[in-house]
């Protein structure tokens, strides 16, 4: 596991129909997790572009695709159960990873577990990109769930939230990691056995009471001294 200490930043990129851009290392940029969103009524998008994907990932050295769907319901993750297996399979034969990045609604109970686990437990290829802040905002047994897959785990998402209090518009008030509501700790003592991207560190956050760069280099900061110290332990 590699994890620099050297200043960094995290390159999030969006991508509905892969295509072709300026190859980013000439610019000294790596992209090694892309997010894919695409609306869950097509949802076989995915099979129909995971061809497209494949030769994407090749071309760019991706190691990891990322979807998300706000699954409430365990009937609800029933309904992609079918595509997320194929594409995670297929993906995982070409040497690339396939991790669903949870919110706050997959912390709700199917039978003892989460919706989450359950769908991890149902795709054994499905890798993990564990949202610290979501979990903990919906009550979820984090603890549990880290240790449970923490084999699966190639990136770790942090967000920082102040739990008891909401925006304007009734949002999620984000703060610097390190200084809101959530134990952004909690992962350090497992991240050992986690198989660690170079950049598996994320930090998101969705809004700032100052400005961006000065909070997103303050949960930089954080994550610098406390996290990746606590990790060596």
């Amino acid at each position: 596991m590699k994890i620099s200490r050297e200043p960094w930043i995290i390159y999030v990129t969006t991508v509905s129909k892969p295509t072709k851009w300026e190859s980013t290392s000439a610019k000294g940029l790596a992209v090694e997790s892309c997010h894919v969103f695409f609306n869950r009524a097509y949802d076989e998008i995915l099979i129909d572009n995971l061809g497209r994907m494949i030769a994407f990932a090749k071309e760019m050295d991706i190691k990891q695709y990322v979807v998300s769907y706000s699954l409430e319901t365990w009937e609800a993750a029933e309904e992609i159960l079918d595509i997320l297996t194929a594409v995670s399979d297929a993906l995982k034969k070409e040497g690339i990873l396939l991790a669903y990045h949870n919110h706050d609604k997959e912390m709700a109970p199917a039978g003892e577990k989460t919706v989450l686990e359950v769908l991890l437990e149902r795709i054994p290829s499905l890798a993990l990109q564990p949202d610290i802040g979501w979990m903990d905002a919906g009550k979820g047994p984090v603890a549990r769930i880290l240790s449970d897959y923490a084999e699966r785990i190639y990136s770790l998402h942090f967000k920082d939230l102040l739990m008891g209090e909401k925006d304007a518009d009734g949002g999620i008030i984000c703060t610097p990691i390190g200084a809101g509501d959530v134990d952004s700790l909690i992962a350090a003592p497992l991240a050992k056995k986690m198989p660690l991207l170079e950049t598996g560190l994320i930090i998101d956050q969705d809004n700032a009471r100052t400005a961006m760069l000065d909070e997103l280099l303050q949960g930089k900061a954080f994550i610098t001294k406390e996290f990746l110290a606590r990790m060596q332990d």
